[in-house]
Formats: C-alpha cells, structure tokens, sequence
C-alpha cells in the first residue's frame, strides 16, 4: 500500500468517527481515538494534514473532552506538537480547567520550538483563560480586577506582538475595556478605545476582504462596532457573521463574548437585544451546540418576538423566528417535579408536561389541563417513589411562580409498562401554558429511505433551574409499534439525557411536536427510550381506570 493510499484510509476513517462522534470519553470513542493515532503515527512525515483534520473536526463538534484526549496524545508522539499542545489547551479551558491550562501554556512556550504565530496564538489564549477566571470570580460576587488585569496583559503582548495587526488581540482588549468599565465603575480611555476600534475595523475588513469564507472577521467588527457606539453597523456585522457560520464552537464564542463582556443580553439597546437573539436562534438550529435556557433569556426573547418579530434582522439568512416562538411556548409548558415543601436538590425528582386534557382523553375535556410525568417519578401504586399527595411541580419559566401543588391523579401506568402517571391541574400560574398538539412516532419516518427525522428532549437534569435543550446526538435509532390494542409504543433514540430528564417530553426536531415521554436509558442498546403520546391515549382509553388497575 502506498503512503497517499494509506493517507486516504486514515481520512476515510476520521470521516466514519466523525459520524458516530459524541462529546463524551465513552469507551469506543478513546479506542477509536487510540486506533487512528496509532495510524498517523505509522506515516511518519505524512501525517501532518490527517492530524490536523482530526483535531480541527473535534473543536469544530465541540467534542472537547476527546479533543483534550486526542491532542495530548499527538504532542506526545510529535505529531503537529504545537497545534497538539495549543488544541489541548484551547479544549482544557472550555472543559473549566483554566488553572491547568495556564501552566500548559507556560510549559508549551518553554518546551517547544515555536514560532511568533505560535506565540500570538498562545498569548491569545492564554488571556482567554484569564478573561474567564475573571468571569467566574464576577458571578460569584468577587470580581478579581488582577485576573483582569492579567488578561489584559497577554492580549496587549500579542497585539504588539503581531506589530498591531493581529486584529483579534485588539478586539479582546476592547471587551476587557468594556467589563472594567462596567464592573469596577471606571471610565473607559475613550481615545485609546477609539484608536483600536478602528484598527479592528481596518484590519478585521481586510481580512475578510481577502477571504470571505471566514466568519470570524465579522464578529470581531460587530465588537468593534459596539465599542464605537455603532449598534446599528454592528447588528449587520453579527447578521452576516451568523449568515456565514453554521459551526457550533463559533457561534458558542460569539455569544459567550457578547453575554460575558458586552453583556448585551441585559442592555437596552434594541439593536443589541437583536443581535443576541440572532446567534442564539442559530445556536438552536445548530447540531453539536449546547444551549442553556435561563428563564430571563426566555422571558426576554418571548416579550421582543411579540412586539416586533424582528423581521429586520440583517443576516443573510433567515432566522427561524416560528421555531423560537414555538420553543418558547414549549417551555412554559414543562415544570420541575418536586417535594412538597422541599426546596433543596435532593427534593428535586423529574420533569413533567402540562397538556390539555382532551388531547390526552376526550372524557378529561371539561378538566381543562394536566399533567404527565414517570410513574418512577411519582406513583399511585406505591412503592419507594414520590407519593401524589407529596408532590409539587415549580415552573422555572414563570416569573414569580412558586410550588404548585398536583391534584387528584386521573391514570396511572407502572414503570414495567408506560411508566405514566397523570395528576388533574387545578389553576395554572400566569406565564405558564399546556401543550394541544402531538404527533404520533411513526410521523418520524421519512418515506423516501426509511430513515427517522431527528428527536430532542427538553426538561431539568440533575434537578436544574434551568430548562436544557437537547442538540447533539438527535438521531432516532428505531421505533417500536406493538401489535396490542393500548400496549406501551417506544421509540429509542440518542438524545443525551441526566438524572432529572425523567418524564421530558421528546419532540419532533422539525416541529417541536410532543412525540413520547422519555422513560428510561436502555444500556445494552446504547441509546434512551420513551413512550408514544399517542399510545398512553390508546391505553387510557382502553383502561380509563388505570392500566393495571385501579390506584
């Protein structure tokens, strides 16, 4: 086999792992990961474009946990030791380990030969580093102006390194600028800032000048609009950086920049309350990315798409303004499962869904709503779970709202089975909702190859305060439609769930109709499962008194 040959084989294979890549260290990820090292290893001077490859594809899938794994191994065999070392680095710091990969930076520069763009690249991450030890210290009420300070330091070092045209140092130190200002009550040098907005925007046009395929300029000249004052030129900035990019690690940096420092999110600008919402509708239509949904976020974004829709937004392409309303919806509609009375984690059990009752049994239209959850979560047939008259539900995405106590339960279904139990609602609090619309799981199938369309889940891992979003991993592995009449229909699929996601609704990706109720992780299969919407209301309608008896 010749050396192109055996090139190509490594290609085709990172194309394969590409396919099955999840951002986890599973088992067959770190032995796949091992097995294609091993075989950049046996091409000698050849294996410098495939290494790249496999790195450049790990950050863009933000798979960082093997991104850190695969780099480390490189470095250590001499495979692009200095791209190894900055991607191990660069994946340290967006796993948290920012005290770690300030000292692998330190060691980096000292142990290998680098070169002046290796050292723009280094002092550029090393002041992201220390820009976030600074972020954290802030959320936490201790704002730390040295690791400020420090931040400050080696984005200065690689704008003077770069003899001021390494636009990206400039664009930080403007945002640094901006956070200090903000945070420690200081006035921002406004010609010093000036000097350097417009560097950027030299600089940064150039660039994209030369290469229009790259999005990155565009963010850096929508922050260097913003610290001009520019809102409306950097709207159309941040507009064209999201027409350009449908990377997942792109559009997570942008936002986290503009959230962090520019705290856009929390101004009054409209202009900037657009661009906020621009990337994180892109964010939401984006496999590999991750999205935490605050209920202020949401609040937020639901108040500006009713007043005005933004149908000015000045990307290029079309921001999926149907799909967010609809996400928003969706998730007044999803409560946290709790102990009555309890208010720690550990009285935090699952999630649930509010549904209008006739969507679930036309004898329950004149109850109005109610709610679904595990019967693992809450049961009426007993057992060591949450009793019914223990049990509370907290709408995390309405204001002001706080326990709800679950009324008389109206079906029940044991685990074995459809793992269901179904409480009345008695009043719902304002800002909270009930879902009227599902689909069945056979909707999934696409008839053109007998493939599946994409699955997600919504709810509270782990007993979060926040609603989570399922992303990545949304393929649907099979479905299951039993041949009795009531009988438990399940769908499997890959969708990443926590302790906490029992009783999530799982929708339809292109809908975001309610296709199942996620029941439980089958091991041995690799994947979720949940029970079809639509036979728990076969079930209810063949057993109205409860599908193994009454409770």
């Amino acid at each position: 086999m010749t050396v192109f040959e055996e090139i190509e084989g490594v290609e085709e294979r990172l194309r394969s792992f590409q396919e099955r890549l999840d951002e986890s260290l599973e088992e067959f990820g770190v032995t796949e990961l091992l097995s294609i090292v091993s075989e950049l290893d046996g091409l000698g001077s050849n294996a410098s474009a495939p290494a790249r490859a496999l790195l450049k594809m790990l950050k863009d899938t933000r798979a960082h946990a093997l991104l850190c794994f695969a780099a480390n191994e490189l470095k250590h065999r001499g495979i692009v030791p200095t791209l190894a070392a900055q991607m191990r680095v660069q994946a340290l710091i967006e796993l948290g380990q920012l005290s770690t990969a300030i000292i692998e930076i330190s060691a980096a520069v000292d142990q290998i030969g680098v070169t002046r763009d290796d050292l723009l690249e280094f002092s550029g991450l090393e002041g992201r580093a220390f820009k976030q030890l600074f972020i954290e210290t802030k959320q936490q009420g201790r704002a730390d102006l040295e690791l400020l300070e420090s931040s400050r330091r080696a984005y200065l070092q690689g704008w003077e390194l770069s003899e001021h045209t390494g636009y990206w140092h400039a664009c930080n130190l403007l945002a640094l600028n901006e956070i200090e200002a903000a945070t420690f009550d200081r006035q921002i040098d406004l010609e010093m800032n000036q000097q350097l907005a417009n560097a950027v925007i030299e600089l940064a046009g150039a660039r994209f000048a030369e290469n229009s395929d790259d999005p990155w300029p565009l963010a850096s000249l929508g922050e260097a609009y913003l610290a001009l004052g520019q809102f409306d030129l950097a709207l159309k900035a941040f507009g064209r950086f999201c027409e350009k990019t449908s990377n997942a690690f792109a559009l997570n940096s942008a936002r986290r920049q503009l959230m962090e420092l520019w705290q856009i999110e929390t101004r009054p600008e409209r202009e900037l309350k657009a661009i906020y919402d621009e990337i994180t509708a892109d964010l939401l239509q984006t496999p590999g990315s991750r999205v935490e949904l605050s209920q202020s976020e949401l609040i937020g974004m639901r108040q500006r798409l009713a007043t005005d829709g933004y149908e000015g937004l000045f990307g290029g392409r079309p921001v999926p303004i149907g799909w967010v309303q609809r996400l928003i919806q969706l998730s007044q509609c999803i409560g946290r499962v709790e102990r009555l009375g309890g208010g720690d984690l550990t009285s935090r059990f699952g999630t649930g869904t509010v549904f209008r009752g006739e969507e679930l049994n036309p004898d329950w239209a004149s109850i109005g709503h109610v709610f679904v959850t595990n019967e693992h979560v809450v049961s009426a047939y007993g057992g060591t779970t949450l009793k019914p008259s223990q049990a509370a539900v907290r709408f995390t995405q309405s204001p002001g709202s706080g326990q709800v106590k679950l009324g008389e339960v109206l079906w029940c279904s044991k685990r074995e089975d459809h793992d269901i139990t179904i409480f009345r609602m008695q009043d719902l609090p304002d800002g909270a909702r009930s879902m009227s619309q599902t689909e069945p799981i056979t909707s999934l199938v696409a008839p053109e190859d007998d493939t599946y369309e994409p699955v997600t889940v919504i709810g509270h891992p782990m007993g979060s305060d926040l609603l989570h979003l399922a992303i990545e991993n949304l393929s649907v592995e099979d479905i299951d439609v039993p041949r009795a009449e009531g009988a438990p229909e399940r769908i499997w699929y890959k969708c990443p769930t926590m302790e906490g996601n029992s009783g999530s609704p799982v929708l339809s990706w292109k809908t975001l109709q309610a296709l199942a109720v996620h029941h439980r992780e089958i091991v041995h299969r690799g994947c979720n499962e949940g029970i079809s919407v639509h036979s728990i209301r076969s079930a209810i309608k063949l057993r109205p008194e409860g599908w193994n008896g009454a409770f």
